[in-house]
């Protein structure tokens, strides 16, 4: 998971979070497999990162991996470089 300083994620006992504040929002990352390459002075080969984008005021529910008031997309970096699943490419 990643926010920015003006956001915050409360997570209840049950694993559902609400997303607050006035930043944009939290990111919430799992890897679905394990990277392919991840040595010291090799470029890095890591796929199927699962990302799920909540700005304030959104959900995410851990158990499931779901959430609603956000949007969902996959990372992987291939030699080094970050490629995203989103429309354009952004990676955020």
């Amino acid at each position: 998971m990643a926010i920015d300083e003006k956001s915050a994620v409360l997570v209840e006992a049950d694993g559902k979070a609400t997303v607050v504040g006035t930043g944009k929002g939290a990111y919430f990352m799992r890897p679905t497999q394990a990277p392919e390459s991840c040595e010291k002075s090799v470029p890095l080969t890591f796929r199927g990162i699962s990302v799920y984008r909540v700005k304030a005021g959104g959900h995410f529910d851990f158990t499931p991996w779901t959430g609603d008031g956000g949007t969902a997309y996959s990372l992987s970096v291939e030699h080094g470089k970050i490629e995203s699943t989103q429309a354009g490419k952004s990676l955020y």
